[in-house]
């Protein structure tokens, strides 16, 4: 009975950790980057994002084939983004700062299915921790959308070569590489190394 009840309560306590630490850990990234938005001003690249963001799509296409060094995925989000929000600080880095901040709940399950819970916990600790990840993460480019697309297609890729008859994890794997070359060239070295 003791066991019995001990067992009970282990697996109401393994829910709470599989449901409670992913969504402590994106609350955390977002409550605490999105302090930070507007720590610098619209600055680099972004004033490039956002002049072009406001063209029409085909507009941004053809600079995307023309002189972009990017793939326009990022910035076409970031055109019906602007409609919606406007092209202040806190509206154009808010969609960043999302992608960011899911980017570390791939980081977590991946480290938690594939090498346990302290390995997903440390490795996206690290990630929140990263100054790098930290600041690009909020600039209004690609960088963000490239992480977090690169970190879900690890993380689909180890479950599809776990297990190659989970279609899910296929699906979803062929439609984070999608996002992934599509924001970034520099993503066809994520599938290449798969």
């Amino acid at each position: 009975m003791l066991i019995g009840g001990l067992s009970l309560q282990m697996g109401k306590y393994n829910k709470l950790i599989d449901y409670y630490v992913p969504v402590i850990l994106v609350l955390t990234a977002f409550i605490w980057k999105f302090f930070f938005i507007d720590y610098r001003d619209i600055c680099n690249d972004e004033p490039f994002t956002i002049y072009h963001a406001q063209k029409s799509l085909s507009g941004i296409i053809s600079i995307s084939m023309a002189n972009e060094a990017t793939p326009p995925l990022f910035m076409i989000l970031t055109h019906f983004w602007i409609k919606l929000f406007g092209i202040g600080p806190y509206s154009v880095r808010f969609l960043p700062l999302l992608f960011n901040a899911f980017t570390v709940l791939f980081i977590y399950l991946a480290g938690k299915r594939f090498f346990g819970f302290w390995a997903g916990l440390i490795a996206s600790g690290m990630f929140l921790l990263s100054n790098y990840h930290f600041f690009y993460g909020l600039e209004a480019r690609t960088y963000s959308l490239m992480s977090l697309a690169t970190a879900a297609s690890l993380y689909y890729f180890l479950r599809y070569a776990n297990d190659q008859s989970d279609r899910k994890a296929l699906t979803a794997l062929i439609i984070s590489n999608i996002v992934l070359v599509y924001s970034h060239h520099f993503g066809w070295f994520v599938i290449f190394s798969q």
